[in-house]
């Protein structure tokens, strides 16, 4: 039986036609409608992926992005195209390496994943950094609380010492400027698709997807945030943890807007809501959703 023509999966096909529909309305008062309407044509394109995608097809994507990544470590281990290699800017290059990181650890892909490390360790990119913490919080609380306080402890403790060492602070500080300004002028309903452009010219992007989504969409963004949540209640592995990495970065980047990333979290969300609506409707696809107490993504003898 196919279970993508379950009946409880048209919902989410109606929900997202609802989302686009609603985003495309924004353009009327925005101040910037040719960016605008470049954004939604981005985000019908991630829709499509989120409506489209197959659990069998996170393997394949993270596989595939694993190999990419693989050429961009010879390319910077090379010094032939030094910085974010075929990324151009290395924090662009960082933020894609960290979910896919995190998603080849989950399927056990101990030398392919050693490309992605290779990119992150070359980069340094702080936002990437704070997504692979929260990836192994998130899996680390799920089998033992103590370990997962001792995690944010710890993570808690580095970020302080980087602060504490001036770790590029001058762009954090342009950063925390610009979240000022955006939530001092935030509206009911937004200011529309694409206004960032316009009002922030100097950064197009306010470096916080969340925050991004509320300045142009008031209240409508409450639909994006409502898709965050459905996803995050399934505990399945590798999305779940690909998830968190990516929402931990757009937390400071702009990872949403970014092809690659845009698309690798189109594909797990999707993945995710779609089993949400098989386990509500009794349709059970076959993998394994919850990891027991017991259960490692390491091999045998090893453990967090």
């Amino acid at each position: 039986r196919n279970i993508y023509h379950h009946p409880c999966t048209h919902h989410v096909y109606r929900y997202v036609v609802f989302v686009l529909l609603m985003v495309g309305a924004s353009l009327i008062w925005s101040s910037n409608v040719f960016n605008g309407l470049d954004i939604l044509f981005k985000l019908a394109l991630l829709a499509g992926t989120f409506v489209l995608v197959r659990s069998e097809d996170t393997q394949e994507v993270l596989l595939g992005m694993g190999w990419g990544l693989a050429v961009n470590a010879i390319l910077l281990v090379g010094q032939w195209m030094p910085g974010g290699a075929t990324f151009v800017n290395p924090n662009f290059l960082a933020e894609a390496a960290a979910p896919v990181l995190v998603g080849l650890v989950c399927l056990r892909r101990w030398a392919l994943a050693c490309a992605p490390a290779l990119c992150l360790a070359y980069t340094g990119t702080r936002g990437a950094l704070v997504g692979l913490a929260a990836a192994g919080i998130t899996y680390a609380w799920g089998r033992s609380r103590a370990l997962g306080i001792l995690l944010i402890f710890g993570s808690a403790c580095a970020a302080l010492l980087m602060v504490g060492a001036g770790y590029r602070l001058e762009s954090a500080a342009i950063r925390l400027a610009v979240w000022k300004d955006a939530l001092a002028n935030l509206t009911l309903f937004g200011h529309g698709l694409g206004s960032v452009y316009t009002d922030f010219p100097g950064t197009n992007h306010l470096h916080n997807d969340a925050l991004e989504m509320v300045y142009d969409l008031g209240v409508g963004s409450i639909a994006f945030f409502g898709i965050v949540v459905l996803a995050l209640q399934v505990k399945m592995l590798p999305e779940r943890l690909v998830l968190v990495t990516l929402l931990a970065e757009g937390c400071f980047g702009f990872p949403l807007h970014m092809p690659a990333t845009g698309f690798l979290l189109a594909c797990v969300a999707g993945v995710l809501c779609h089993q949400r609506t098989h386990l509500r409707a009794g349709v059970f696809e076959g993998r394994e959703l919850l990891l027991p107490r017991n259960h490692s993504i390491l091999p045998r003898g090893r453990a967090f």
